[in-house]
């Protein structure tokens, strides 16, 4: 772990809030855990609440990685990603543009796993368990609602 940033709920009066203590979007507080680290090549893992395509373009500029779970909502994503009807348990579909790679995983019927990587750059899935080869993908709790 590089930084560590309470969440103590909005404040009442953000402008009378200290400095770090009150961020306008999420990408903004991403930017400021991560503002020691830019430029180093360093890997940033997240989870679906974190990571956006535009936020992960943005620390790539900035020569770091991402790997982490997407939320399905997320504005840019292709909709045969987003979508789970008509897909087959354990099929994945990618997705590529610029140097973000995009898989979405149907692990159980109606059920989908968005992952983004910035790090990976072919389709690669495992014959054996046949989960996509970018990342901390995991049937365990809801990652996609």
């Amino acid at each position: 772990m590089w930084k560590l940033w309470p969440y103590s709920g909005r404040p009442t009066e953000p402008e009378r809030s200290p400095a770090a203590t009150y961020f306008e979007s999420v990408p903004e507080m991403v930017k400021y855990m991560v503002e020691d680290v830019a430029g180093t090549g360093r890997n940033i893992t997240m989870d679906r609440y974190f990571t956006s395509v535009p936020l992960t373009e943005d620390l790539l500029a900035d020569r770091l990685t991402i790997v982490g779970t997407c939320n399905k909502r997320r504005q840019l994503l292709p909709k045969e990603l987003t979508e789970a009807s008509g897909r087959e348990v354990d099929s994945s579909i990618f997705c590529f543009r610029n140097d973000v790679t995009l898989v979405s995983q149907c692990t159980k019927p109606g059920r989908l796993v968005l992952a983004v990587s910035t790090q990976h750059r072919a389709p690669l899935v495992d014959s054996r368990t046949k989960k996509p080869e970018i990342g901390p993908l995991t049937d365990q709790g809801p990652l996609t609602d």
